[in-house]
């Protein structure tokens, strides 16, 4: 299984915000939005962070998530070169 770039960055924030680090998920948000997105969204996505952590749902660290992450040049790349076992 496979994430995209954008799931990447949402569990990266994510997984800052567990750690009360809002500068860094400022940082990794800011990558993929512009900053007054970032000034809206990151005390909703803090809240998230909370609640997951309170139900036992802890992000285990970007090591663990990052594996499963290809970026999207290669993932493009990788599903045009494959070829379908049903079409021939």
């Amino acid at each position: 299984m496979l994430i995209s770039d954008d799931e990447l960055l949402i569990l990266n924030a994510v997984d800052l915000l567990q750690q009360n680090s809002f500068v860094g998920a400022a940082y990794v948000l800011s990558r993929w939005l512009p900053p007054a997105a970032v000034r809206e969204v990151l005390p909703m996505l803090h809240k998230l962070a909370i609640a997951m952590v309170h139900r036992g749902l802890k992000l285990p660290g970007r090591s663990h998530y990052e594996i499963f992450h290809r970026p999207a040049d290669n993932q493009r790349g990788a599903v045009q070169g494959e070829a379908s076992a049903t079409i021939h």
